[in-house]
């Protein structure tokens, strides 16, 4: 079973949908969580010079995992 552990600061975002969520992070937050450069398509909405991580980036789809999230507000 593959394990990977990841811990990011981010910032709730003002984006919503029927179908989810998304945090907004920083531009090193973001390259760490999903392993590549951000796009444009990326960018914040609302906060500036951050970038929208939404939960299936953490994941593949095709596979079953646990997911563990502990909230600390900083």
């Amino acid at each position: 079973m593959e394990k990977k552990e990841i811990e990011f600061i981010g910032i709730a975002s003002q984006y919503k949908s029927e179908e989810s969520f998304a945090w907004d992070v920083s531009k090193e937050d973001f390259i760490k969580i999903t392993g590549r450069e951000p796009n444009q398509n990326d960018k914040g909405i609302y906060i500036k010079d951050t970038y929208r991580v939404f939960p299936e980036m953490l994941y593949k789809e095709d596979s079953k995992y646990k997911i563990k999230i502990y909230i600390e507000k900083l």
